[in-house]
């Protein structure tokens, strides 16, 4: 479609409809590139999420074998104690 001349000065400052598909297409692609940054941003955050929920579930691992291992510890100091009080009692006795 080809453009009329402008008829006043006020056409003239008008764009026309080939300015303004082109904006419209121009708009679109950039509309379409900022859905695809979003979905790959989504996409990201949902594989992070999923790292930290199997980081926090590992941590809890660990914290309860720490514990574990904290109350076999105290199990063999104590023990330990006693073993070395029977000892000193009986080279003492």
């Amino acid at each position: 479609m080809e453009s009329l001349p402008p008829l006043s000065a006020y056409d003239a400052k008008m764009p026309n409809p080939e300015d303004l598909e082109a904006r419209i297409a121009a708009m679109e692609a950039s509309l379409a590139d900022a859905l695809g940054v979003i979905k790959t941003v989504g996409a990201t955050q949902s594989v992070l999420g999923d790292a930290l929920r199997e980081f926090i579930t590992r941590l809890g691992s660990a914290e309860s074998i720490a514990q574990n291992t904290n109350q076999r510890i105290s199990a063999l100091e104590k023990s330990a104690a006693e073993i070395k009080a029977l000892l000193l009692k009986s080279l003492d006795g």
